[in-house]
């Protein structure tokens, strides 16, 4: 059954980080064919990114955040977990994203909700993963 992934990073996504990232994603799902879909970043246009086999990679159009699923789980993360929080340390900030972020993951209808396109339903159900 398909799911949906989102990952958060502190980092600023370099190529680098993002070949990681793949790598690890290749060995997390080694037994699933992974298909993934990202916006236009700079770290996904990359022409040194080493895309692993068991993965077929699709680009959203440019300036396009009402596609992108992630985009509906922050506007939500936000709205529900950050109304007019102020912080005294970044450490406070971060341990209050991860347990919000932890509180969504649990909720597996809800975060399918996120995902449940229908552009993205019918390219899942009609990739050609080999």
């Amino acid at each position: 059954m398909p799911s949906c992934i989102f990952i958060a990073s502190q980092y600023h996504m370099t190529t680098e980080r993002m070949n990681l990232f793949l790598k690890q994603m290749a060995r997390t799902y080694r037994n699933e064919q992974v298909l993934m879909f990202w916006d236009q970043a700079s770290s996904h246009r990359a022409q040194t990114l080493n895309i692993p086999k068991s993965m077929e990679i699709h680009s959203l159009p440019p300036y396009s955040p009402q596609l992108n699923p992630v985009e509906h789980l922050w506007d939500d993360l936000r709205e529900k977990y950050f109304p007019n929080l102020l912080f005294d340390s970044i450490d406070r900030l971060v341990g209050h994203l991860c347990n919000g972020l932890k509180a969504i993951q649990a909720r597996k209808a809800y975060i399918k909700s996120f995902c449940g396109f229908s552009w993205l339903v019918n390219c899942i159900l009609n990739t050609k993963l080999v």
